[in-house]
């Protein structure tokens, strides 16, 4: 059973909501009059995301041996990706069809990051749909791009997926069952996006981990390994941002 406990930043857990809620409305007010002064449409990106970034935590708390995450862990990080999503779709950027991949991405990375990074464990109740929706939403580019895309999601998910349980079976105190299960959705949309998108991804994942290891070497928690999915869900996320804004 996994604690519900905050992590160490906070002095108190729940006895400290109110103030870390008083910090994250001042940064969220200043985002809005900066979102404000670009672009309405940036606003409403920003609310949409922050609506849905409360979603997923209060469904976190809700579902069968849920977690939970802090006041605005998860309004904040959504509602500014949702903004960086919108804003590249804006000034054509990003292609309409990949909007059904790009956003529900970045809706679950959140609270998967912030719940793995506080209790080491994925919840079901967002790794199950994810694995489940990732071929369904690749449809909408593959309508517009062609067909072949699915049959480069299926092969970038077979491959990350294999990695990942190899290495599960070498030390599974390094990768989770959760982390092996998420690889796959992952997976597909990399390979969705190519073969250079699906190494770079798995590069900055791996980075992303050694660098949170160096960072949390002397953490309690993180005695016994520190979380993988977070770097999965970094890679994933930015390598898609960047290959489809032809950075």
């Amino acid at each position: 059973m996994t604690k519900t406990s905050f992590p160490m930043s906070f002095p108190a857990a729940f006895p400290a909501a109110a103030r870390v809620s008083a910090q994250v409305l001042a940064v969220a007010c200043l985002v809005l009059l900066c979102a404000a002064w670009l672009s309405p449409f940036l606003v409403l990106a920003l609310a949409t995301g922050s609506l849905a970034g409360a979603l997923s935590r209060n469904l976190l708390a809700k579902v069968p041996h849920g977690t939970r995450a802090g006041p605005g862990q998860c309004e904040l990080p959504t509602a500014l990706l949702w903004t960086v999503v919108a804003l590249l779709w804006q000034h054509a950027h990003l292609p309409t069809a990949w909007l059904t991949v790009v956003l529900p991405l970045t809706w679950v990375a959140v609270p998967l990051a912030v719940v793995d990074l506080h209790h080491r464990r994925l919840p079901r109740a967002l790794t199950v749909p994810t694995a489940a929706l990732a071929l369904p939403l690749l449809a909408g580019p593959a309508l517009a791009t062609g067909w072949a895309l699915l049959l480069h999601a299926v092969l970038g998910a077979a491959v990350l997926g294999a990695l990942h349980s190899l290495i599960h079976h070498a030390n599974p105190a390094a990768l989770g069952r959760g982390d092996v299960f998420l690889s796959a959705p992952l997976g597909a949309v990399q390979g969705a996006l190519g073969l250079p998108a699906l190494i770079a991804a798995t590069f900055l994942a791996a980075v992303t981990t050694l660098a949170l290891h160096v960072v949390t070497r002397r953490a309690p928690r993180y005695r016994t390994g520190v979380p993988h999915a977070p770097g999965m869900l970094l890679g994933t996320t930015t390598v898609a941002l960047v290959t489809l804004a032809g950075v």
